[in-house]
């Protein structure tokens, strides 16, 4: 992206998360952190409420620029982000973030912008899954007998790989040769690529979280556009808490 495109993207919207059922420490300390470190580059919040129960968001003062929306507390994290970036008025380009991440460099949205100017990049994130970027059969194999909660196929339980490739067939989105994805804890896509992929799918559970997530970059990757970490490094310019060991190590072989 030249200097004109990064001009005509214009100001940028960053969603985060939140699920009302939890207390709002995170979130506060999240947007403390992007109002003391600078941005880089002109945006605007706005907080996506998966709502648990009905209670209104109540922010400090100091954030009272913050935009807040409610939604029904379905398809976690990345339910929310979908809802954002359809909110109105459009902007040129999103940063997603869960509300747990905490904001450790200045100039954080302005290198997210930066990472598009790599030619052919359509999704940029802190982190691409460890691990994943392997051949499906390989991924079904190192994962045989490992089970989490909710995955199914045709409602029996399934095995891991078994219930992603399902559901990004069910919604048909090419799986392409590998399971490489960004870890949807910080996204960062302009609009155009978000209009060309339809959005993000929203699970209904948490197999289908995790196939979602998967999803998103599969999709990009469909377009004929590639995936990049932001840093030189996983969690550069935003970390997350139950991630930390990524940044000053590996961890397992398959991250989840």
């Amino acid at each position: 992206m030249n200097e004109t495109a990064r001009e005509r993207l214009g100001e940028i919207r960053v969603v985060v998360s939140h699920y009302n059922e939890r207390p709002t420490d995170r979130l506060v300390a999240l947007l403390d952190d992007m109002s003391r470190l600078p941005a880089g580059w002109p945006c605007s919040t706005l907080v996506v409420v998966n709502r648990a129960r009905p209670r209104a968001l109540v922010l400090p003062e100091r954030h009272r620029a913050v935009r807040v929306i409610y939604r029904e507390n379905t398809g976690y994290n990345i339910g929310a982000w979908d809802a954002g970036w359809r909110e109105r008025p459009a902007f040129g380009a999103y940063l997603f973030l869960q509300e747990e991440c905490r904001v450790v460099q200045p100039g954080w949205a302005a290198a997210f912008v930066a990472s598009l100017g790599t030619p052919g990049v359509g999704l940029v994130g802190e982190s691409l899954a460890e691990g994943w970027d392997a051949p499906w059969d390989q991924l079904a194999e190192s994962l045989r007998g490992l089970t989490l909660p909710d995955h199914r196929v045709d409602g029996k339980p399934a095995e891991r790989v078994d219930c992603y490739r399902h559901h990004l067939r069910s919604w048909l989105i090419p799986e392409g040769e590998s399971g490489e994805h960004l870890q949807s804890l910080v996204l960062f896509a302009p609009r155009v690529v978000l209009e060309a992929i339809g959005g993000f799918p929203v699970g209904r559970n948490y197999g289908e979280a995790i196939a979602a997530e998967i999803a998103i970059s599969k999709a990009v990757q469909a377009l004929g556009l590639r995936l990049r970490e932001v840093g030189p490094g996983p969690f550069t310019f935003i970390e997350h808490p139950q991630w930390a060991h990524r940044k000053f190590g590996r961890g397992p072989a398959v991250s989840y």
